[in-house]
């Protein structure tokens, strides 16, 4: 909280009619029931990808500022943090850890009311975030997004079986990732092979024509992101 306390202090000093709003991740969230309840909250554990708030409460002194300051806080998921973190990257070219990035999470998700004549300003901050944690949360900010596809199926083990399903996959102006393509799965017969393919995809709408056209030419398709 002593951000947030911080920020809140000089804006409040500054332009008392200002609305300062705190955001915490959904699997970290213990300032909001705690400004409910009017004393901290201690949560038995936490889960999110935005380590640089995964605290189990909010700090006792910060607590008192925050209820005096601070008009609302919300809270937001893993994905919203993904999809934020991902757009960040890649539309202002600007490297932001999960935490830093919540504040633009809240926003992109509508998780709280303004004016169309109020000037929203999220804080941005910190670039704490090692390769194999972007990594996934560019995916999962793909996936979020409709931007990446990940599905699975079965095909008889037959010449031709797998190059019909990619012929198709191409006429919807998909772009393979990766196959998988396994004849030996205990879970098809002897005589087809499962298949698990990744794929870039150009947002919702093109997916859902893509899984249409799949299931049209007759294949069971399971989603498996």
């Amino acid at each position: 909280g002593g951000l947030i306390s911080g920020i809140a202090t000089a804006i409040k000093g500054k332009k008392p009619d200002a609305r300062v709003i705190g955001v915490q991740a959904e699997g970290a969230s213990s300032a909001a029931p705690s400004l409910q309840q009017g004393e901290r909250v201690v949560l038995d554990s936490v889960d999110t990808i935005a380590d640089g708030i995964a605290t189990r409460t909010i700090g006792e002194k910060t607590f008192q500022v925050i209820r005096e300051r601070v008009d609302e806080v919300v809270t937001v998921s893993d994905a919203d943090i993904a999809v934020a973190v991902m757009l960040l990257l890649e539309r202002s070219k600007t490297l932001v850890e999960g935490a830093g990035a919540v504040s633009l999470a809240a926003l992109l998700a509508d998780e709280f009311d303004y004016g169309a004549d109020e000037t929203i300003v999220p804080t941005l901050c910190g670039g704490n975030i090692d390769i194999n944690t972007l990594t996934t949360v560019l995916i999962r900010g793909m996936i979020e997004t409709g931007r990446y596809l990940r599905i699975r199926t079965v095909l008889p083990d037959q010449p031709g079986a797998l190059d019909a399903l990619v012929s198709i996959i191409s006429e919807q102006e998909a772009n393979i990732y990766a196959i998988q393509h396994d004849r030996t799965s205990r879970d098809v017969s002897m005589d087809a092979a499962e298949v698990e393919i990744d794929l870039e995809t150009r947002g919702h709408d093109h997916v859902d024509r893509l899984l249409d056209a799949l299931e049209s030419a007759g294949y069971e398709i399971e989603v498996l992101t």
